[in-house]
């Protein structure tokens, strides 16, 4: 993983881990299963929607949750969770979508200052 990937997502930018964190909450609280063997595209859809969804941040209460009511469902899946972000986001030749890197938001205004 890059030390300097940024993330952009509705609560903020975060850096590295803190990116991994983020996408592996956001695949946490989707409906996909670890026995769907969905394919890296469909993660990367579940994931980005649930991102761009979540504005009043559930997904995030929803996994704090999960922390407490079900530690060793909890535990399983958010294993399963990180290691799907790894290999669909972090994996040798995968990047992050532009429009939620740091660099295209700063290109965008950019952009618009150069108007």
């Amino acid at each position: 993983m890059s030390a300097s990937m940024h993330l952009t997502t509705p609560a903020g930018t975060a850096i590295g881990q803190e990116a991994l964190n983020a996408l592996s909450s956001a695949l946490f609280c989707t409906s996909l299963q670890p026995a769907d063997m969905p394919d890296p595209d469909r993660v990367r859809r579940e994931v980005l929607h649930m991102l761009g969804t979540d504005l009043a941040g559930q997904c995030k209460a929803k996994v704090v949750q999960a922390t407490t009511d079900h530690p060793s469902h909890f535990a399983s899946r958010m294993a399963w969770c990180r290691q799907m972000i790894l290999l669909v986001f972090f994996s040798a030749g995968c990047q992050v979508p532009p429009q939620l890197t740091q660099e295209a938001q700063y290109d965008h205004q950019n952009e618009i200052d150069g108007r």
